[in-house]
């Protein structure tokens, strides 16, 4: 379970995920706000056909049809699925890839919101992909666009590129040196931002940052990439220097505090979300640090299994507040 080698290198894995999403609108039709619901499936049934017959294995669900997406409550609490694409259910569909990278919401706020996610940071291979696959669409749709101010959206935030990146980040290190609310002033300057990706926006739990641009006008989707990358990999720096900072001065401190970690995680009979998120942190750390041998992908996959309405789902049932503490110790303690 424990690693002889503290890893001290720069290729701490602090870079969790990335994710890229293209919000498209489709010339002669309504937003959806004021969509009617058989020109809504029209408009639906259009768009899944040029997707259905030209990429190969991606599964489609007409919302209207009454079928249910399988892991629901999962992509929900990711932001996949969002309120306002489940109130649109009479004229809405869902696309998703066989591999579960990538996905299509049809009439959420946008007539067309392609996403596409990945772990680790390989945004440009990831565009390409997305790019490749508006292309499809743009060369079978008229897209809403103006000369001057780009793609149209209902959002005014979202014309011009129409195109938001972001990447997901654990920074226990920063969080604990109150450096968050900083960088985020300093992201705002040129146009980015940061917010906890669990949680309300100020807080963070389990230590885990998305950050992303805020800015899509006046602006090249080439260059969001290129600034994202740029600012993130600052931010890692950043994290990574005051790893090696603690480390060096504090090494018994920091093995208590991720096998501590283990050792409640492994051995608690009620468990709270906050807390265990708190604690899956802490492991986290320990590993990418190399003090514990544990599958990182499997931490971030208990951040999401152990939400409320995951618990709920899969075990297909109700639970009082206390049932769930009990049960989520259980799948913790099964889990790692």
């Amino acid at each position: 379970m424990q690693s002889n080698n503290v890893n001290k290198d720069n290729s701490f894995n602090i870079i969790m995920g990335s994710r890229l999403k293209l919000y498209r609108n489709i010339e002669g039709y309504k937003f959806t706000n004021k969509l009617e619901v058989e020109e809504g499936r029209r408009l639906s049934e259009k768009v899944t056909d040029i997707l259905a017959n030209n990429i190969e294995n991606i599964k489609v669900i007409n919302l209207w049809e009454g079928e249910e997406i399988e892991n629901g409550s999962i992509y929900k609490e990711s932001g996949i699925i969002t309120e306002k694409f489940n109130k649109n259910k009479d004229f809405a569909s869902f696309l998703i890839s066989k591999e579960k990278k990538f996905y299509v919401m049809v009439n959420e706020d946008n007539h067309i919101r392609l996403q596409i996610e990945n772990s680790g940071n390989n945004i440009k291979e990831m565009y390409n992909t997305l790019n490749d696959i508006d292309d499809l669409l743009e060369e079978n749709l008229n897209y809403s666009f103006d000369e001057k101010l780009g793609y149209l959206t209902p959002n005014i935030k979202n014309i011009g590129t129409a195109f938001t990146c972001s990447i997901i980040m654990h920074l226990p290190m920063l969080t604990s040196r109150d450096r968050i609310s900083n960088i985020n002033k300093g992201l705002k300057r040129i146009g980015m931002a940061m917010q906890g990706l669990y949680g309300e926006k100020a807080k963070a739990y389990g230590d885990v940052y998305e950050i992303y641009n805020e800015i899509t006008t006046g602006i090249s989707e080439e260059e969001i990439l290129e600034n994202l990358l740029t600012v993130s990999e600052n931010i890692k720096n950043e994290e990574i220097n005051i790893r090696e900072e603690v480390l060096e001065k504090y090494p018994e401190e920091i093995e208590d505090r991720v096998f501590r970690a283990y050792g409640i995680l492994k051995n608690a009979r009620i468990l709270n979300w906050l807390e265990a998120m708190a604690l899956i942190s802490d492991l986290r750390l320990g590993a990418e640090l190399s003090l514990i041998d544990m599958n990182k992908c499997d931490l971030d996959k208990i951040m999401i299994l152990t939400r409320d309405s995951v618990m709920k789902e899969n075990l297909n049932k109700m639970l009082s507040s206390r049932e769930l503490r009990i049960e989520r110790a259980k799948l913790v303690k099964e889990l790692i």
